[in-house]
């Protein structure tokens, strides 16, 4: 099970990811290095929403004017997503199953998917149950 939170959804093709930092250093690392560890945000609702973008946004009103705004546009790429598959695999093996069981959830009750979880190549998103 994989699920996404977009801030919002634009047309049929894209999506909108905004964060607001707390720290201004974040807002201007961001702005020197790119959206970081937040493009697997990006791309896992981009898989969950069949978009073939998503917008990144920084926004720090502290900033003067012309640094106050940060825009980078993610498109689909077939190899992180198949990362990202990879990553949601080992997440649920090593992490969430152990996790159910504990608080007594059998998961040979989950549904099951027989197919790794990963995109084709045609850029849309897999069918993972």
């Amino acid at each position: 099970m994989v699920g996404a939170s977009p801030d919002r959804l634009i047309d049929d093709d894209e999506g909108l990811e905004i964060k607001v930092p707390y720290a201004a250093k974040q807002h201007r690392k961001y702005q020197a290095e790119g959206p970081g560890e937040a493009i697997w945000q990006c791309l896992g609702g981009a898989l969950c929403t069949k978009r073939k973008a998503w917008t990144f946004v920084s926004y720090d009103p502290r900033e003067r004017p012309e640094l106050q705004l940060y825009v980078h546009r993610i498109d689909r790429d077939p190899l992180m997503l198949r990362s990202l598959g990879g990553r949601l695999t080992s997440f649920c093996t090593e992490h969430l199953a152990p996790m159910l069981q504990f608080v007594g959830i059998e998961t040979g009750d989950l549904p099951q998917s027989t197919k790794p979880c990963f995109p084709p190549d045609d850029g849309k998103a897999p069918n993972l149950f």
